[in-house]
Parts: C-alpha cells; sequence; structure tokens
C-alpha cells in the first residue's frame, strides 16, 4: 500500500507544481534524444563491424617521430616492415588524394585515395562491376588506372557499365577506369581510388 500512496503523492505534487513539472520532463526528453543520438553516431563510427572479411583482424600502423605521436610510413619503412612483419598477413598503405574530375561535363573536386596494388585484396573488396587494383598496375610504366565508387558512378555517369575501360581526366592525366566498388554506404567515402 506504501508504493501506491507514494505514487500517488508524487503526481499529486507535480500537479501542484506544474513549471517545475513541465521542466523536469522537458529535460529529461532532451536527454534522452541526446543519449539516443550520441549512441547512434558511436555505434554506426566505432562499434559497426566493417564491410570486409576479417575486419576484426585489421590493424592501422602508425609511424611515430620525435616531432609528433603519429606518422605516415616512408616507402622504404613501408618495404621493411612488409619483409619483417611475422605477425601480419600482408600490409598495404594509402594516402589521400585531391583530384580534380574534368571529364563529362564541369569540373569536380573529388577526394580521392592512392593505395597500393594489394589493398583491395587484403580486404576481401570484389568490383561491383570490372576489376579492383591489381599488383601490376601499380609498377613503374604501367599505365594509370583508377576505381569509382558507386556513388560517383551513379551521380556522375549516370551507372553507365562501358565506363569500364574508358579514359577519364584526372588533374588533367588520363586514367583508365578499372571497375566499379560496390555500394558500401558512408564506410568507402573517396570518390576514386588509384595506385
Amino acid at each position: 500500500m506504501g508504493l501506491v500512496h507514494d505514487i500517488t503523492f508524487s503526481f499529486r505534487l507535480l500537479w501542484k507544481n506544474r513549471g517545475f513539472a513541465a521542466a523536469a520532463i522537458l529535460i529529461l526528453a532532451l536527454a534522452i534524444g541526446a543519449n539516443s543520438t550520441i549512441f547512434t553516431l558511436v555505434n554506426s563510427i566505432l562499434l559497426r563491424q566493417l564491410p570486409f572479411g576479417n575486419s576484426d583482424g585489421l590493424v592501422w600502423i602508425w609511424s611515430t617521430r620525435t616531432d609528433r605521436d603519429k606518422a605516415f610510413f616512408s616507402i622504404p619503412n613501408l618495404i621493411d616492415t612488409r619483409e619483417q612483419a611475422t605477425t601480419l598477413s600482408a600490409i598495404a598503405a594509402f594516402a589521400n588524394w585531391g583530384a580534380n574530375l574534368t571529364e563529362s561535363g564541369e569540373a569536380e573536386r573529388l577526394q580521392g585515395v592512392r593505395i597500393s596494388a594489394n589493398a583491395f585484396e587484403m580486404l576481401g573488396v570484389q568490383a561491383a562491376v570490372g576489376r579492383t587494383l591489381q599488383p601490376s598496375d601499380g609498377l613503374a610504366g604501367s599505365q594509370r588506372t583508377v576505381v569509382l565508387a558507386h556513388g560517383l558512378w551513379q551521380r556522375r555517369f549516370g551507372g553507365d557499365r562501358a565506363m569500364v575501360g574508358r579514359t577519364i581526366l584526372l588533374n588533367g592525366g588520363a586514367y583508365t577506369v578499372a571497375g566499379i566498388l560496390p555500394r558500401y554506404g558512408r564506410c568507402l567515402v573517396p570518390s576514386v581510388w588509384s595506385c
């Protein structure tokens, strides 16, 4: 009988102090909304598994220097690490790359990535159309190739499957489209990938 009496008494007090009750309900609603929003962001960015095979086995390796905590690997350090690593099955490199697309209409600035040719194979990523980058694409003197993100392919080229094998201009240079990546949502943000 005590619990029912306490609840009834609480509602009577809240009814008498309507301003306090409204403020308390508003604060609770805002707190619950903020909590839900933060959890959604944390879940989508940190907790959700990446859409790659064996994604729990992926690691990000940084080099360290005396003037900063994190630095990118130099090419000689990358080669040494590949040769000496005994606990890693594969190592791939990447670097951000700003690319100006001047093909099919007005120029567009794209977010791109330069990656080592084994990166897609290491991640288990297959092209939706065409192929991904191959080791021969990264050799000196080889024809420059690029893989397009699904979103760019749909938006800029109308989803034309014949884009594979065509040449596009990026930063004034000719690149042959090797393939189109599948739709990965926001996981793979860059629009173009090249060696």
